[in-house]
């Protein structure tokens, strides 16, 4: 499994729109940067909202990223981690709703 490296510190959220598109392409920088920007990706995103952890068992998911279920488990975490960590002093609605069901990527 590949282990992800770690957003700066410095990329963070203040909870304001003025400053979310910054912000969002900082995340999606780095994302690109650690090779998980499949999980920003339309088509992956509609496929995982449509059928859920299913879509990453499948052979679809397989034959289009060739990504291990345990490697987009891995990834799962590192997304939500990446947006909790860079969300310091806010309460962001959709992060805390997904915190029960621990659903990273449609937070």
């Amino acid at each position: 499994m590949i282990r992800r490296t770690k957003l700066g510190e410095s990329v963070t959220w203040d909870g304001r729109i003025s400053t979310f598109r910054t912000y969002m392409h900082q995340i999606e920088s780095h994302l690109f940067q650690t090779g998980t920007d499949y999980l920003i990706n339309p088509r992956f995103f509609k496929q995982f909202s449509e059928h859920g952890d299913k879509y990453l068992h499948s052979m679809e998911f397989w034959n289009d990223l060739e990504i291990s279920f345990p490697q987009v488990a891995s990834d799962r975490c590192f997304l939500y981690g990446m947006l909790i960590g860079s969300c310091r002093g806010i309460e962001n609605s959709i992060m805390i709703y997904h915190q029960r069901d621990q659903d990273r990527i449609m937070a």
